[in-house]
């Protein structure tokens, strides 16, 4: 595939679990590969600012706070659902990494840990955080809800674009019936 829109370069300040927050079980997506995919979606949106961003399986939001910390001139809201009421608490640590206010708070964190522990891939991080902390230009509002995605979801906001990684493996339990497990496959 030949990319237009993910930049061949080193995505390693989004390394899940450095400065962004991540619990075990709780997916990553390719950084570039979602940088190409938005690119994509917004090149055939009529919209192209200010969009509103929607994931109904956001899991811990590690998705969308990517494309949040990339996108910061076209993306004005990022909207997360999942059915996983303990990853939408990483979701919302994730989302709130998209505010001065959020990743100042995640810098003090490692620094705490830089003290208590004296680790270099604490000191890292805390490199990454303010790299990451650089990129912040716009006031992206945030949304994290639970929600069931085989069941019908009411948005507030109507959302310009929706991508979604879609759970998968043993790491996953679908719920919901089998007629509308069916309806997805």
């Amino acid at each position: 595939m030949d990319y237009k829109y993910g930049m061949n370069c080193n995505y390693e300040k989004f390394s899940s679990g450095r400065v962004l927050y991540h619990e075990r079980g709780i997916t990553n997506f390719p950084v570039r590969l979602a940088q190409e995919i938005y690119g994509r979606c917004l090149q055939h949106s009529p919209k192209k600012k200010n969009i509103c961003l929607y994931d109904c399986c956001c899991g811990g939001g590690y998705l969308l706070t990517v494309l949040g910390f990339l996108n910061q001139d076209t993306i004005g809201k990022i909207i997360g659902s999942d059915i996983n009421y303990e990853s939408l608490g990483i979701a919302k640590n994730n989302f709130s990494l998209l505010s001065i206010d959020g990743i100042n708070k995640r810098i003090s964190d490692i620094e705490k840990m830089i003290v208590m522990y004296q680790k270099q891939s604490h000191i890292e991080a805390k490199q990454c955080a303010i790299i990451l902390k650089d990129m912040i230009s716009n006031n992206i509002g945030f949304e994290a809800f639970e929600a069931d995605a085989l069941k019908e979801i009411n948005l507030t906001t109507i959302p310009d674009i929706i991508i979604i990684d879609v759970p998968y493996g043993d790491m996953v339990l679908w719920k919901g019936n089998e007629k509308m497990l069916l309806m997805y496959c």
